[in-house]
């Protein structure tokens, strides 16, 4: 991913990350464009959420996978990005900043 069209890896600390559908609806909205074929993604490097078949795309940074013991760490950032294709956007990071968000 770090070299996929406008990667998120050069951020400091991006782990991973998914390509969005931007949409007015509120409520649960689910990913679902732009739509590529499995090769399109890497060779003619656009971003896509999903392929044809409606398997969604995770972008993993080489930061993902550049410390074996951080399995947990890994698991959490794929369940994280995953999540983000039903719809849920980052907030904040900030620890005192969440905890004074409502649920």
């Amino acid at each position: 991913a770090d070299n996929a069209f406008n990667s998120n890896c050069n951020q400091i600390d991006v782990i991973g990350y998914v390509w969005s559908h931007v949409t007015n609806e509120t409520g649960y909205v689910e990913a679902s464009g732009p739509v590529c074929s499995n090769s399109e993604a890497f060779i003619n490097n656009e971003p896509c959420v999903m392929d044809r078949d409606g398997h969604y795309f995770v972008y993993l940074c080489r930061f993902w996978s550049s410390n074996r013991s951080w399995a947990a760490m890994r698991i959490a950032t794929l369940v994280h990005e995953v999540t983000h294709h039903t719809g849920p956007s980052d907030v904040t990071y900030d620890r005192k900043a969440m905890q004074q968000l409502t649920q």
